[in-house]
Formats: structure tokens, sequence, C-alpha cells
């Protein structure tokens, strides 16, 4: 209803929704985002599999870091 503007889209709804989604109420409105992606693409891995990507992930960040 929300999506075909059949019902306003107030704080309250829009935080239960991403709530019952598992997301914050932001990524409601960027869902194009690569951010986005990646944490839909992490939902769907087994916890090893995860755990091994967000290592790899925190490596490149590291290597990356100016500081």
């Amino acid at each position: 209803m929300i999506e075909r503007e059949t019902r306003p889209a107030n704080t309250r709804r829009l935080a239960a929704i991403a709530d019952a989604m598992g997301v914050p109420t932001e990524a409601l409105f960027d869902s194009g985002s690569q951010e986005w992606a990646l944490v839909q693409v992490l939902k769907r891995l087994d916890p090893d599999d995860r755990a091994m990507v967000v290592h790899l992930i925190e490596s490149l960040a590291r290597k990356t870091d100016p500081s």
C-alpha cells in the first residue's frame, strides 16, 4: 500500500518494515546501492563463508587505510 501510495509512509510504518526485514530504515531508500547488495549476498551465505568474506573485506580495508 505504501509503494502504491494508497497509505502514507510514516516513520512508525517504515521502522516496522525495516525491522521485519532486518535492515536499517535508511536501507529502504537506497536499495540500489552496492552496500545494500553486499548485505543481501552476505545474508545468504552460511556462517563460515560469511566470516571468511568479512575477514577478506577487513583485510582489504586495512590495506587501503592511509593511517
